[in-house]
């Protein structure tokens, strides 16, 4: 009930002084910056799926119940050496195009990848777009990053996954999406995520309802 309350706008202060046990709860319930890496496996699952602002369902930790406000996130870059041995698996869409091509083709191809740039938010969303480009266009199989080639691997290691780059080299216009990346949650992963709390609430919601509705019941017999 509290989580619910909380996601509609509750005052999340408010109930850390009426409630919390835990010794955040003297600063109001407010953390400093965490790593995802370092939180628990349950918290860190609901939390990457939050929009700022949102609300964790309950979570059982240890021998309590806990809920999570997540107030902001921040993406921090990894250098170059920490990348090396990550997996990665990506999407390219490639419009040939010949070193020499007009102007009015490059910027045509541009053009189209911006497009589909626009219209894309997960790798799968690529999927039906393949057959408009060219030959080498889809999805690959999880690589080491060292497996890579070294031009893509090179932008792949600038990238977080759900990243997308267009540019242009000896095969043409080449729209690059990183769609996955080891120790990262993937935006298909976080979607899932999203959907499986929001399934969550609106079973909390229902029944709620469903409570007040037998509260507010009369029963007459004849």
């Amino acid at each position: 009930d509290l989580s619910r309350d909380l996601n509609r706008g509750g005052n999340f202060e408010a109930a850390v002084r009426e409630y919390s046990r835990a010794p955040s709860a003297s600063s109001g319930g407010r953390l400093k910056w965490v790593a995802a890496s370092e939180l628990p496996g349950p918290v860190v699952n609901q939390v990457l799926a939050l929009m700022p602002g949102e609300v964790t369902a309950p979570i059982a930790l240890g021998r309590g119940i806990s809920i999570f406000k997540l107030r902001d996130i921040r993406e921090e870059a990894r250098a170059q050496s920490d990348t090396a041995d990550d997996t990665v698996t990506y999407y390219e869409l490639i419009q040939p195009l010949p070193t020499n091509a007009p102007a009015e083709a490059l910027e045509a191809a541009n053009e189209l990848a911006d497009t589909v740039r626009g219209q894309t938010r997960l790798c799968r969303d690529l999927d039906d777009r393949v057959a408009e480009f060219g030959l080498g266009s889809g999805r690959s199989e999880p690589t080491p990053l060292g497996a890579v080639p070294g031009p893509i691997a090179a932008r792949i290691a600038e990238l977080t996954a759900g990243d997308i780059e267009i540019y242009r080299d000896d095969r043409g216009v080449i729209l690059l999406m990183l769609c996955a990346r080891s120790g990262e949650t993937s935006p298909e992963e976080r979607d899932a995520l999203r959907r499986q709390i929001f399934n969550q609430r609106m079973t909390s919601l229902a029944q709620g309802f469903l409570q007040e509705l037998r509260g507010d019941a009369v029963i007459v017999e004849k």
